[in-house]
């Protein structure tokens, strides 16, 4: 039997690189593009701190800013007073100045006298005051202490217990050889405040002053509450008036 043989497939020439010299076409292309990258942990940390420190570079330079915006701010406002100052006074023709005055009370007009420091100098308490307005509370109470100061054996006599806000005192001192007497009486809303100076009525005697005082406050009591409200006061009246009967002048 003839013997049957296989032919073996022809082999494959293998690949060889390309020749850069002879096909140029080959030649590898390199390109940048923006492609994601994923940081690494060292690589964020270091980026946390960059931007810190950025935060804080922008909020120092803010605040300078700030600071540069509010300066020249403050000058501006400052130029616009000016100018509306000088244009008013301008159109005025005056202006408002501080000038020292000596102060003049008249608590019976319950006003207050400004004369200027000139004036008084020249023409003493009768100079044409610059300006008046009303006294307060103060006022009156500065004007008590001034003008009581004067007075001797000064003493207030309780003639109305206290009882919160009302009551009332007579007030009695001695000027010049002689006795005044001023009364200081709250009840609800009627308050009856004098003054103690010599304008006030005087008498020889203090206990004809006081007697004096505390008819002129019973007077007062009826005119503001009827006679009938008003004996509920005369008791304690009497008793104050009785206890300075026998005192030594």
């Amino acid at each position: 039997m003839p013997k049957v043989t296989t032919p073996e497939p022809a082999k494959q020439a293998e690949p060889t690189a390309p020749d850069q010299k002879t096909n140029p076409a080959k030649v590898p292309k390199w390109e940048t593009k923006a492609v994601k990258h994923i940081f690494a942990p060292d690589e964020r940390n270091q980026m946390g701190g960059e931007l810190a420190r950025q935060i804080g570079g922008l909020r120092g330079v803010q605040a300078e800013f700030d600071q540069v915006k509010a300066s020249y701010k403050a000058k501006t406002t400052e130029a616009e007073a000016r100018i509306d100052n000088l244009s008013t006074a301008l159109v005025n023709g005056f202006e408002m100045r501080n000038a020292k005055c000596f102060v003049v009370f008249r608590p019976k007009d319950r006003k207050k006298d400004y004369i200027a420091e000139r004036d008084f100098n020249e023409f003493g308490e009768e100079a044409q005051p610059i300006l008046t307005e009303d006294m307060t509370p103060t006022d009156f109470q500065a004007d008590l202490l001034q003008a009581e100061s004067v007075f001797d054996h000064k003493q207030e006599i309780r003639v109305i217990p206290q009882a919160g806000p009302d009551g009332g005192v007579l007030v009695v001192g001695q000027l010049g050889g002689k006795w005044f007497t001023a009364l200081r009486v709250t009840v609800g809303r009627a308050i009856l405040e004098e003054r103690l100076d010599s304008e006030q009525p005087c008498f020889k005697k203090r206990f004809d002053a006081i007697q004096k005082a505390a008819k002129r406050l019973n007077e007062w009591l009826v005119e503001k509450f009827g006679k009938d409200l008003a004996k509920g006061f005369q008791l304690p009246i009497e008793n104050a008036v009785e206890g300075q009967k026998d005192r030594v002048e």
